[in-house]
């Protein structure tokens, strides 16, 4: 229109006036009106175009230099700093990153948010749903936020700060183009972040598998060697005794025949510990008498019954059961010599009996019990109670040992219960239905 009239101006007679006298002066100038407002709106929409693939081409810019950084990088910190600063860059948001770890969303700086706003992003988080501003999911919150998703799995929480000038209850100030790279810059940075937790976790259960393996071959190797030398030293004892002339000197040598005895059970206990880590306990079942078992534990315990009885406990019929009889024998043994040991010079009763269709041995001494707070502990590997650990020698492999041994067996299972008395002094051998022999069914 400016240049239009400025062509009237200048131009048209009478010149310096925007008076138009003639016909084809005034169609000449309509004619350069029309077209010049043609080319003005083309003109509009080339720069429009040209603006929009601008942008366009900066984000495309902006998303390959998140993709090639978050490849070379390894360390989270550094990931969540580039994909700030690129969207930050480019969109009128301040960004923020929450990320996720074991399955919970972390919370660097409590003070930072308000519980309503937690609340919010634990609620994206958990239903991997985008939730706050301009959502249909709890609009009123001042942010937007993001999950971050990647196959299925969430990574954390992308959040994006709006400028306050922003009208609340208007559109969504991100543009379609601007939306598509916020979502694709989520999903490199969660598919990188997860890459990082996978590769962490990988070397853990590496390093987990060496040390193990490691311990195993320490422990295998330094028990087989200590077996020759102890038997050796209490082989020397033994033959040594017969020419001791002073009690004082028969003393002696009996204390180091029973410490060679203690050593070489902890040794045995070691290395039946290796074989049930390394899942090389494989049962011999055979149809065994559970009377005969308790026999040969009940007569294996009495060379350290110290002042202890033990009773047998059992029905006047005893069933067959389906078991490895030598290591339900181990176990009970474990069990047995842990109740001598604690139960203060009292009675332990060892008892056999079919509840409930499944066969249960029964191992239960009348001394204080483990508290109920240690109670999910007393079977783990080299673990003693608070009341035992410093008046008992010991390595607290007993009971862990008996659990390796009887869940070798199929639907068995060790527990603790209360005993008559009260207290946790009360381990029980629970075997599977099927390892019960019944005359019954045999017979029919």
């Amino acid at each position: 229109m400016i240049s239009a009239l400025s062509w009237n101006f200048l131009f048209i007679p009478p010149r310096f006036t925007f008076h138009i006298y003639r016909l084809e002066d005034a169609l000449m100038f309509g004619f350069y009106f029309v077209i010049a407002a043609v080319t003005g709106v083309l003109t509009s929409r080339v720069r429009t175009r040209e603006n929009l693939v601008r942008r366009r081409e900066a984000m495309t810019t902006a998303l390959y230099r998140v993709t090639k950084e978050l490849a070379a990088m390894d360390r989270p910190v550094s990931m969540i700093a580039v994909c700030i600063t690129q969207l930050e860059t480019l969109l009128p948001v301040k960004v923020s990153i929450l990320a996720s770890s074991e399955g919970s969303l972390d919370f660097p700086d409590e003070r930072a948010m308000s519980d309503r706003e937690r609340a919010v992003a634990l609620w994206c988080h958990d239903n991997r749903r985008p939730a706050g501003r301009f959502t249909d999911t709890l609009p009123v919150s001042p942010h937007q936020y993001l999950p971050l998703l990647s196959s299925g799995q969430i990574a954390g929480v992308m959040q994006l700060e709006f400028a306050d000038d922003v009208d609340r209850k208007g559109a969504d100030p991100l543009s379609s183009e601007a939306r598509m790279l916020v979502e694709s810059v989520a999903a490199q940075l969660a598919s990188a972040l997860l890459r990082v937790e996978g590769t962490r976790k990988s070397d853990a259960l590496r390093l987990h598998a060496e040390s193990d393996r490691l311990y195993r071959n320490i422990l295998s190797s330094v028990s087989h060697e200590l077996r020759t030398p102890i038997t050796t030293i209490k082989g020397a004892a033994s033959a040594l005794e017969p020419h001791m002339q002073t009690s004082a000197s028969k003393e002696l040598l009996t204390d180091i025949v029973d410490a060679s005895d203690r050593l070489n059970a902890l040794i045995e206990n070691l290395l039946d510990m290796q074989r049930i880590e390394s899942a090389h306990v494989v049962p011999r079942l055979i149809w065994s008498d559970p009377g005969d078992i308790m026999a040969g534990v009940a007569s294996d315990a009495k060379d350290i019954l110290n002042g202890t009885t033990i009773r047998l406990v059992r029905p006047a019929i005893v069933p067959l059961v389906f078991v490895d009889p030598v290591l339900i024998a181990q176990a009970l043994s474990n069990l047995v010599r842990n109740a001598m040991r604690y139960s203060g010079g009292g009675e332990v009763r060892l008892g056999f009996n079919v509840v409930s269709g499944r066969p249960v041995f029964s191992v239960e001494d009348d001394g204080p019990g483990i508290s109920p707070g240690e109670r999910e502990r007393v079977f783990e590997k080299f673990y003693r109670s608070s009341m035992t650990r410093s008046q008992m020698p010991g390595a607290g492999l007993g009971l862990s040992i008996a659990k390796g041994f009887v869940e070798a067996h199929r639907e068995a299972e060790l527990r603790l219960k209360t005993g008559r008395n009260g207290g946790l002094n009360r381990f029980e051998i629970l075997l599977g239905e099927d390892a019960v022999y019944e005359a019954s069914s045999a017979d029919h």
